[in-house]
């Protein structure tokens, strides 16, 4: 969120920082269109900001320089911020499918479970299995199968397990 908020400052200055972009309060310059002081609204400032054109269709070189660094740091934090999100997804996704292979290596016969896919997953989540058997995905994953198991014959429950992951998850488990 922080990055996503530096990156719009960052993009809004600079294109404040462009020549031809700059932005007045119309009649602060100027007095209402066609008054004096004796008629009928002079002074009166309008609140619209418009933009002044510009005949200069050239950057300066160190405005060029300052847009260039702006622009980079907007984009790696922007980065920065997916690879965070990519890693809680893949964290999230394997925590749940692992609660679902618990079940299904007791349960389920008809299934099989990729362990070198967990294996993979697991390196890339920066996280160990036993954090992520820790982790409130596991856990919310874990409790809703146990209360499906109760209610629901363990066929259906199978079923369901063998498509219920997607995402970086899809693959875990599967149909021998």
């Amino acid at each position: 969120m922080l990055a996503s908020l530096l990156a719009i400052a960052v993009l809004h200055w600079a294109v404040l920082l462009i020549p031809g972009f700059n932005f007045v309060l119309i009649g602060q310059l100027a007095p209402h269109r066609g008054g004096h002081p004796g008629s009928t609204g002079a002074g009166r400032v309008e609140s619209r900001q418009r933009p002044i054109p510009s005949n200069d269709k050239t950057m300066s070189t160190p405005y060029r320089a300052v847009l260039a660094v702006l622009l980079a740091l907007a984009s790696w934090a922007g980065s920065a911020h997916a690879e965070v999100t990519e890693q809680e997804a893949i964290q999230a996704q394997l925590a749940s499918a692992m609660a679902s292979a618990d079940y299904a290596a007791t349960k389920c016969p008809s299934l099989v479970i990729d362990r070198q896919k967990i294996e993979s997953l697991t390196r890339r989540s920066g996280m160990t299995p036993a954090q992520l058997k820790a982790s409130e995905d596991y856990v919310e994953q874990r409790d809703v199968i146990a209360s499906l198991d109760k209610s629901k014959p363990v066929a259906m429950i199978c079923y369901a397990l063998s498509r219920a992951h997607n995402g970086y998850a899809r693959g875990v488990i599967g149909e021998k």
